[in-house]
């Protein structure tokens, strides 16, 4: 009986060091093969480009804002107001006792709002009304490069462009509506009322994206 326990302490005893080592090369080769698979792991131009697409959308489209009724002086003066007048959607009254002016949609700009039903007139019980808009929206052109930084980390470069509408043409800073104004008016427009160059040669843009709880979003840092 001695005898058998001290030969299976022996066994024991040698089975250890093996167990052991058996062990380690299990870490050791678990560990290169995440690695490995890290190393490997990259963002693909076709997901970076889903991922800048949303990421367009949700900037929003550039827009324009003016008032329709009664509008105080230095508000009707504004230039894009000059815009919409010489196109023809709005008409300006001459200023009453107040230095207010009376603005009125036209039919023809009444059937050009009409083309953007998600963008109704915010109406105020003075009888004035607020309309917001969109003239162009960012389109992705191309993902053009994706520079991996770590697993969980990549730059990528894209190109976009402009896709104006019909106002979007009108408040083209290079179309002959904008240029018909003065140097202050035209820039005035594009400062403040939307106008911009949207038929200019398309622009390259490089974002950071992380890995996020959905995967790839844009870094917020």
């Amino acid at each position: 009986m001695f005898e058998e326990e001290i030969a299976l302490e022996k066994k024991s005893s040698s089975l250890g060091p093996v167990v052991m080592i058996a062990a380690l090369v299990l870490i050791v080769v678990g560990g290169l093969g995440y690695i490995i698979f890290q190393s490997k792991k990259t963002l693909k131009p076709e997901d970076a480009a889903q991922v800048i697409e949303q990421t367009l959308k949700a900037k929003g489209p550039a827009t324009t804002a003016f008032q329709t009724g009664l509008i105080g002086w230095s508000t009707a003066t504004e230039p894009h107001y000059t815009v919409l007048e010489k196109a023809g959607f709005v008409t300006i009254g001459k200023p009453d006792a107040n230095a207010r002016k009376q603005i009125k949609l036209t039919p023809k700009g009444e059937q050009a709002l009409a083309a953007f039903p998600e963008f109704p007139p915010q109406k105020d019980a003075d009888g004035t009304a607020e309309y917001t808009v969109p003239l162009a929206a960012r389109k992705l052109l191309e993902v053009q490069k994706v520079t991996m930084q770590g697993p969980n980390v990549a730059f990528v470069q894209y190109s976009w462009k402009w896709e104006p509408n019909s106002m979007g043409e009108l408040f083209d800073a290079s179309g002959k509506e904008l240029q018909a104004l003065s140097s202050w008016q035209r820039a005035t427009v594009i400062q403040k009322h939307g106008a911009d160059y949207y038929h200019a040669a398309p622009a390259s843009t490089t974002v950071k994206l992380v890995v996020g709880k959905k995967g790839w979003q844009l870094a917020t840092e």
